[in-house]
């Protein structure tokens, strides 16, 4: 598997994933998802890999999608989701957004 394509993942604690689960509950936080190359340090995915994960996929039918633990990350539209989520981090990427 070339270095682009590894996912990295980092170990939480119980009490972490009770928080993300109750704020995504609480707050509907599955409309969106990251990409990143470390998460543990903070380290984003470039533009060429973000879009080979979107092309990647894209030929297989899907609706949820799921992180490095052990509930759904997204739970419904997540083909949509993960294209819309991918635009907007590359606009970000390319500094086409403002920040203001």
């Amino acid at each position: 598997m070339p270095a682009s394509a590894r996912v990295t993942a980092c170990n939480v604690s119980r009490e972490q994933v009770r928080w993300a689960r109750a704020r995504t509950r609480k707050e509907g936080l599955e409309d969106r998802v990251t990409f990143v190359w470390s998460a543990p340090n903070r380290i984003p995915l470039p533009e060429p890999a973000v879009r080979r994960v979107v092309e990647s996929v894209r030929p297989f039918p899907f609706d949820r999608m799921y992180g490095g633990w052990w509930a759904p990350v997204v739970r419904h539209g997540a083909r949509q989701i993960l294209e819309d989520s991918a635009a907007r981090y590359i606009q970000f990427l390319r500094g086409e957004v403002p920040v203001d």
